[in-house]
């Protein structure tokens, strides 16, 4: 990969393998395999979703990150855990408004 597709980068987090990064932005958040030079989006929102702090499992099989969001009528916050491999959500936790920490 030589230049990565992210617009403005929030976040990002090495997997222990040392292969791979996930990046985090708004609306996206993205796994780049740097050794099969591939980068694949693992989510996309149309609408605003602010993606943050991403960390990967230390056998670098899950990725986590936490979001703000902002609907009509509610605004909150969550932690999404997706198979590092597949890209699938694997948990979705809405908390309301405040603070999350991992």
């Amino acid at each position: 990969i030589k230049k990565l597709n992210v617009n403005d980068p929030s976040s990002f987090a090495w997997c222990p393998d040392s292969q791979r990064l996930v990046v985090t932005q708004k609306n996206a958040v993205s796994i780049c395999d740097l050794s099969k030079k591939i980068e694949k989006n693992i989510e996309s929102q149309k609408e605003d979703c602010y993606w943050e702090l991403p960390v990967w499992s230390c056998d670098g099989k899950w990725i986590a990150a936490s979001y703000r969001k902002h609907d009509v009528l509610d605004v909150f916050t969550g932690i999404r855990v997706w198979n590092a491999d597949t890209g699938a959500c694997h948990i979705d936790v809405k908390t309301a408004v405040g603070t999350l920490s991992f």
